[in-house]
Parts: structure tokens; sequence; C-alpha cells
């Protein structure tokens, strides 16, 4: 895929049948590696003749769990194979420190930081870990109320959005960070292939490899 580095000039009023200028896109060519995220559970089959139920449990447990890999890989991931490149690893991304700031005012100037950047672009959604965003949901004003909430008079929020900007809670962000994102141009991704669940009873170690 093409990434879209900065423009060597910017665009300009043109006189009548003047030169319009060229504003010079820089585009960088990016290869991304397909990778497998994986899981196998195992049982005896006594124990899945004698707990039927169990049976219906597992493709369930194993989805989940590679869906929590997946997250995982994209928030975290460090780009060396076979993991992902993650959000946190990725060179170029704006980032801010709290400072002295109070943790709202920091996750707001990340929202200008968005906006006043390279792309313009404009915060629409905020992801940190729920112990995170807990310890923001009990931040109080001078006389004890809650700032995100919805009955505070001059309220900056609520329980699921700051200023507007809906927040997200996941485990894999790291406690104490919180990604901004502009969801329109902050990821893609590419699947090759969907969630499969496949049994193989004979547990062969082929199957296990994703050999044929």
């Amino acid at each position: 895929y093409l990434q879209h580095t900065g423009n060597t000039i910017p665009a300009a009023p043109v006189a009548e049948l003047g030169l319009k200028p060229d504003v010079g896109m820089q585009v960088a060519p990016k290869t991304v590696t397909f990778q497998v995220i994986a899981a196998t559970a195992q049982f005896s089959r006594q124990l899945l003749d004698d707990f039927s139920d169990f049976s219906g449990f597992v493709p369930s447990e194993l989805t989940r769990a590679v869906i929590d890999a997946e997250t995982d890989q994209i928030v975290n991931g460090d780009g060396t194979s076979p993991q992902l490149l993650g959000l946190l690893h990725t060179s170029g991304v704006l980032t801010r420190s709290v400072g002295s700031d109070t943790d709202i005012d920091a996750i707001v100037s990340s929202f200008n930081d968005i906006r006043v950047g390279s792309s313009y672009g404009t915060a629409d959604l905020v992801v940190m870990h729920p112990s995170t965003w807990n310890s923001i949901r009990l931040e109080k004003d001078s006389q004890n109320r809650y700032l995100l909430a919805q009955d505070t008079p001059n309220a900056i929020g609520s329980v699921h959005d700051i200023f507007g900007v809906r927040v997200l809670t996941n485990t894999k962000v790291p406690a104490g960070t919180a990604i901004s994102i502009d969801t329109s141009k902050a990821v893609i991704g590419w699947t090759r292939q969907g969630m499969e669940v496949a049994v193989d009873q004979y547990g062969t170690a082929n199957f296990n490899y994703n050999a044929i």
C-alpha cells in the first residue's frame, strides 16, 4: 500500500492562465506480511462424550482467545515477525505526555494535536485500559461532583465520552495510556482469511502446524 507522508508545497491562489502549483505529494510504498494468529485446544474423547455442552463452549473460547491476541497485536505488536506492527510501535504516531496536565486535559489536548497535525484529522475515538478510564470517571470538581456525570452542570462528558469523543476500553491498552484516533484515517486492516474453527479428532502434528 502507499503511505502519504506529506506535500512539498501547499496549494495556492492562481492568476488567470497562471501555472497551478504541484503540491508534490510524497508517498512511500509499504509492504505488509500477513500473519497467522491461532490457537488449539485438546481434550479427551471421553470428556467430550460425557459433557456434550462443553463441546459447544470450546469453539467460542478459542474464538475469544484469537480475537484477544489480535487486539493485543494491533495495539502492542512490535513488527518483528511473526508479530504485527501495532499502533504503539508505529513511527510517526503523535505522542503527548500528561506532564502537569490533568488526565482529561491531556486527552483533550491530544484531540487538538490530531486536528492541527499534518493530516488535519478529527479525533472521534479514545481507547484506554478500563482501570485508566475508571480513574478518569472518578474525577470530581471542587464541590465533589463527578466531572463526567451527565446531571452535573457544565459536565464535560459522560460515562461514555469526553467532550463528545467516544471512549472505548480494552485491557490490551497499557494502563496509564490513552490512544486518540481519527477512525477515518488511523487504521486500515486486511484480512486474508476469516476466523475458522477446525476439528482434527486424531491430533496429528501436521494439523497443529498448519501443514498439509
